[in-house]
């Protein structure tokens, strides 16, 4: 009885490990996919670099608008400008910022009012590689009909030297 009880608890253990060495190396990994054709942009807040990129692919045509979900409510929209040093006409035209999200399933709920209000049906998601797989889990939950298309914000980005520095 004894050594059936160690040898599950162990199957555990190396299943729990293998995953977890699977989703590491998944999201220290991940690298953004070339461009797919989609309606808007949506970034999930909560990491230095997702805005940054967010703008970056609305700029080059990504969608036609972003929505900013889940920022903080003494956030004003022209201090995330100033903080991304983004184009004052790119952000006065295309970009909206939610205030209701608390947390993923809070933006999951935030993004699906947005994305009726506009008629959305490609949506591109742009949060940290980590985040990516509870952020589309409760996207899809929330609304199946959207299409969301993932685009992680990798952890690390090797500069010029080689050296890896990683940012969430």
């Amino acid at each position: 009885m004894l050594r059936a009880v160690l040898v599950a608890g162990l199957a555990v253990l190396i299943a729990f490990g293998g995953g977890f060495i699977w989703f590491s190396t998944k999201i220290l990994t991940a690298r953004p996919p070339p461009l797919y054709e989609t309606d808007a942009v949506v970034v999930l807040t909560g990491g230095a670099r997702r805005i940054d990129e967010a703008l970056v692919l609305l700029a080059e045509g990504a969608g036609e608008r972003l929505l900013i979900s889940g920022v903080n409510p003494s956030t004003t929209p022209e201090s995330i400008r100033n903080l991304t040093g983004g184009d004052s006409q790119l952000f006065d035209c295309c970009v909206d910022v939610g205030y209701e999200a608390l947390d993923t399933y809070g933006n999951a709920v935030e993004t699906r009012k947005w994305i009726e209000e506009h008629n959305y049906r490609r949506v591109l998601v742009v949060t940290s590689a980590y985040h990516m797989p509870r952020g589309l889990f409760e996207l899809r939950h929330i609304d199946p009909d959207t299409v969301f298309v993932a685009y992680p914000v990798p952890l690390g980005r090797v500069t010029a030297s080689g050296i890896t520095i990683f940012a969430m």
